[in-house]
C-alpha cells in the first residue's frame, strides 16, 4: 500500500475552494496548547467541527498524529467520523492526505503524506467502559456529548492524563 501523499503547501488544503476556514474561537482553540480545554457552545455553533478541523491539520502536519474522538455511544462517535469524511469529500484535502478511512469495528481515518507518514483520528463509544482509554496512547483527544451522565469526567481525566504524554516512537517527537 502506498502511503506517499504530496504536501506542497504548508496550509490545510480542506481550507482551499470549499470555504472551510476556521472562525476565530475554533484557531484560538486550535493553537492553544493547554491541557484540557472545555468548550460550550450552543447546538450548531462549530465546537466539534473546530476539534475535528484541528485533528485533521494536525494528522497532516505532524509526524504519527493520533487522536481520539470519544463520545458516551457508538452512533455519537460514529457522527464525528462522518463529519470528517464529509468535510474532506471532494477537496484537496481529500486528494492529497486521505490514505483510507474505514467505519467498523470503530470509525478510524488515516492521514499522511511524504513528510509524516501515517496519521490516525480514532473514533470510540466510552460510556461502557472508560477505564479501556488506559491502554491507549495518542496526542490529542475530544470528548462529544460530555454532559451525557454516563461519562464519568473524573474518571476520563484520569485515563486521558496518564496516557496522553511522552513522545513519539521512531520520530521522537513530543505528544502534542
Amino acid at each position: 500500500e502506498n502511503h506517499e501523499r504530496s504536501f506542497e503547501t504548508s496550509e490545510p488544503a480542506f481550507h482551499h475552494n470549499h470555504g472551510m476556514l476556521f472562525i476565530p474561537y475554533q484557531l484560538e482553540l486550535h493553537k492553544d496548547r493547554t491541557p484540557v480545554r472545555t468548550i460550550v457552545g450552543g447546538f450548531g455553533s462549530g465546537k466539534t467541527m473546530g476539534q475535528v478541523m484541528s485533528m485533521l491539520v494536525n494528522a497532516a502536519i505532524l509526524p504519527q498524529f493520533r487522536a481520539f474522538a470519544l463520545a458516551p455511544l457508538s452512533v455519537q462517535a460514529e457522527e464525528v467520523y462522518r463529519l470528517a469524511m464529509d468535510m474532506m469529500s471532494g477537496t484537496e484535502f481529500e486528494k492529497r492526505f486521505l490514505i483510507s478511512h474505514r467505519e467498523k469495528p470503530y470509525p478510524t481515518i488515516k492521514v499522511g503524506n511524504d513528510r509524516v507518514g501515517v496519521s490516525t483520528i480514532e473514533c470510540y463509544p466510552i460510556a461502557d467502559n472508560q477505564r479501556k482509554l488506559r491502554t491507549l496512547t495518542g496526542d490529542l483527544a475530544i470528548v462529544d456529548q460530555a454532559e451525557d451522565d454516563q461519562i464519568d469526567l473524573d474518571e476520563l481525566l484520569r485515563s486521558i492524563g496518564t496516557r496522553f504524554r511522552g513522545r513519539v516512537p521512531k520520530t521522537g517527537r513530543s505528544r502534542v
